[in-house]
């Protein structure tokens, strides 16, 4: 009896033993899995190094389009997107200021609504002194003139900035704006101020001047415009567009609406913005206002990484690619952008890879405004891709340009032909040519061109 105790206990103590055993080593098997995708990072670059070496040792292209204008944008339709950015906000603004108008190179910190809350500019704080404070496109107002302590990121060299009008600046306060609009058939003033991350709509009603007229609201689209309003040194011009007002509620089995909160939906998408008017005052000192410099492109020879087409191993002597510059085949297309960099190479993605997401512009065939719009790349068979748009947009046919997609890639580069225009305007199918790639382009960062 004694021995068959003892046995029963060594057995106890064996099953202790093992249950810590399989334990840790279901621990160690799971942190491996975590953690193999960093194991193979650290031996990616050796391998596409070795990988590359022959492409590496032939001469790398001499240097293209040196301190000129890159030949491939499209200069035409980029003056009809300033002249569609201008037209409204003239008969608005025009009386007491000047137009000057500004690239959106970057969008940076997302905010309410998860929009991008604060739009880089290809001009320097100098060259906008003297402004008014308000930014337009069109005759729509987007935002206001920021700050430098808006960004600590010293890599910007010193780039203006527009705070977007959804945008709450840490420690102060945000732009709150007397607004108006109509609600069955009836003016009413209103107060608009940033929302929050999690709500609907960046813009907010808190304040409404006629709440119980409110409540009835059970219908939204009504247009709201700007009041003047003048504080801190900002002028607001009467008139300019804000969007649409929204209404949140719940709605009981008969349809009828019980309002809980207002919300403005902007008539302009920030994420598709590629070009915005700055305002200065007439009574300010002319501006040191010079054109935008030019970027510099570099030849780079190319060689094509699994899967097939989809990336590009890139090397060149000299300055390092810089990580996000446009890649462009030898016909002047647009390839794609470098997604990753090294001492002197890179690798560059696709335009068509899947869950990517561009700002283009869509160039009409009959001569009107381009349109601006923002899209994510869902699928992409042969040269056809398909894109979900953010916003609705018209049915057009023309072609498809690049538009502000960061520091070193411009706008008004070419991408493919308009194929279709489907699912309520929100499915944008692109036809893209061939792109020769014998050698490629790739854009230098405009510290470069300056």
């Amino acid at each position: 009896m004694a021995a068959y105790r003892a046995s029963e206990a060594g057995a106890r103590r064996d099953d202790q033993q093992i249950l810590p055993r399989a334990l840790f080593a279901l621990l160690l098997a799971a942190a491996a899995l975590i953690l193999l995708p960093r194991w193979a990072e650290a031996i990616l670059g050796p391998a596409r190094w070795l990988m590359c070496l022959p492409l590496r040792a032939l001469p790398a292209p001499a240097l293209a389009g040196a301190g000129t204008s890159l030949p491939m944008v499209d200069e035409a339709a980029l003056a009809r997107l300033d002249h569609a950015a201008l037209s409204g906000g003239r008969t608005v603004v025009a009386d007491d200021s000047v137009p000057l108008l500004c690239r959106v190179l970057e969008r940076r910190l997302p905010g309410a609504a998860g929009l991008p809350s604060l739009l880089v500019l290809d001009r320097t704080w100098d060259e906008i002194a003297g402004n008014a404070g308000i930014v337009t496109r069109d005759d729509c107002l987007i935002g206001v003139v920021g700050e430098p302590t808006d960004l600590e990121d010293k890599t910007l060299g010193g780039q203006a900035i527009v705070r977007c009008l959804h945008a709450a600046p840490r420690g102060a306060a945000p732009v709150r704006l007397l607004a108006r609009t109509s609600v069955r058939g009836e003016g009413m003033r209103l107060v608009v101020e940033p929302a929050s991350r999690i709500d609907p709509w960046p813009l907010r009603v808190p304040l409404l001047e006629d709440p119980y007229l409110a409540a009835r609201l059970d219908t939204a689209g009504e247009p709201v415009f700007t009041c003047p309003r003048i504080t801190e040194g900002l002028v607001v011009p009467d008139g300019l567009l804000l969007g649409s007002l929204r209404v949140w509620g719940y709605a009981d089995s008969e349809g009828t609406v019980l309002p809980v909160g207002y919300f403005v939906s902007p008539a302009c998408d920030v994420r598709a913005l590629s070009t915005v008017v700055v305002w200065r005052r007439r009574t300010a000192a002319p501006a040191r206002v010079a054109a935008s410099a030019p970027l510099r492109t570099f030849a780079a020879r190319a060689l094509a990484l699994p899967p097939s087409g989809e990336r590009l191993y890139l090397t060149r002597t000299g300055a390092g690619l810089r990580k996000g510059a446009a890649v462009l085949g030898r016909d002047g297309n647009f390839y794609g952008v470098v997604v990753e960099s090294g001492p002197g190479d890179g690798v560059a993605a696709s335009f068509r890879t899947p869950g990517r997401a561009w700002t283009l512009l869509l160039v009409r065939d009959d001569g009107g405004a381009p349109v601006e719009c923002h899209g994510r790349v869902r699928s992409a068979a042969g040269a056809r891709i398909d894109l979900e748009l953010t916003s609705a947009i018209a049915s057009v046919t023309g072609s498809v340009l690049t538009g502000g997609n960061g520091m070193a890639c411009p706008p008004g580069l070419r991408v493919g032909r308009i194929a279709d225009v489907a699912a309520g305007g929100t499915l944008l199918r692109v036809e893209r040519p061939h792109i020769d790639l014998a050698f490629v382009y790739v854009c230098a960062p405009p510290e470069a061109a300056r």
